[in-house]
This record gives structure tokens, sequence and C-alpha cells, in this order.
């Protein structure tokens, strides 16, 4: 794993906000985090397996557990069940509040994962980002 800090003009929405970027090269993932006033948005791009769990959990886990938390799937290419499991873990981070974690821009396989898992009645989820 490599963790980089920059400001990237297409996700950090103002100067002051920092991104910090977690690559899991040898599983082509990575776990973009942006702090914004109201919310710490976690934008996994790539495939969002086991490999990038303790990126995964690492990323939110240096933000207090009663942040309101945004994952966003847009860029996520695959999901497996151990992906469901690290959400499930965010969840119970935050205290089980259904309102402090939202799940935006599942797409494809993303989405039909989070439907057959009937995810939606544990998290808020969006189509878009």
């Amino acid at each position: 794993m490599v963790t980089d800090t920059h400001r990237p003009s297409e996700f950090c929405g103002s100067a002051d906000s920092e991104t910090t970027i977690h690559r899991n090269a040898s599983h082509m993932a990575t776990i973009n985090v942006r702090q914004t006033p109201d919310h710490v948005a976690l934008k996994v791009s790539g495939d969002f397996t086991f490999s990038i769990s303790r990126d995964f959990r690492d990323a939110y886990k240096a933000h207090p557990a009663n942040s309101r938390f945004v994952v966003d799937l847009s860029q996520t290419d695959y999901m497996d069940s151990s992906s469901l499991g690290m959400l499930l873990q965010l969840r119970e981070y935050t205290g089980k509040d259904n309102n402090k974690v939202s799940i935006v821009g599942a797409s494809g396989q993303t989405a039909e994962v989070l439907k057959v898992a009937q995810f939606d009645s544990l998290f808020k989820i969006a189509p878009k980002a």
C-alpha cells in the first residue's frame, strides 16, 4: 500500500480540503478520502474486495465515529461479499445509525450486489455520486 496526500481538483471541493489516497497496486484498488464540512467521502475505485479491507478500515477510522460518511462506488468495478462486510463494519463504527452512512454511485454489478443483500434497509443508497 502507498499513501499520498495531495489536492486533485476533480475530487476536492475547495482548496483547503485534503485527499488521502490508499493504493493497493497488486489488486488495482484505490480509496480516496475527502473530508468536507458535513461528511467524509470514501471513494472506492477498482475492485472492492478483501485485499483493501485494512486500508478501508484505516480510512474511516481516521475520522470520529460520529462523522457522517458517504461511500462513493461510482468508480468501483467489482464488489464481493467481503466488501459488504466492510460496509457493515463502517455502519457498526458509526453506532448502527442508518443516517450516518450513505452509499452513492453504485451501478451494474455493484448495484445488484447491494440489492440482493438488501442493503437499502441498512443504508441510504443513491444511484449517483
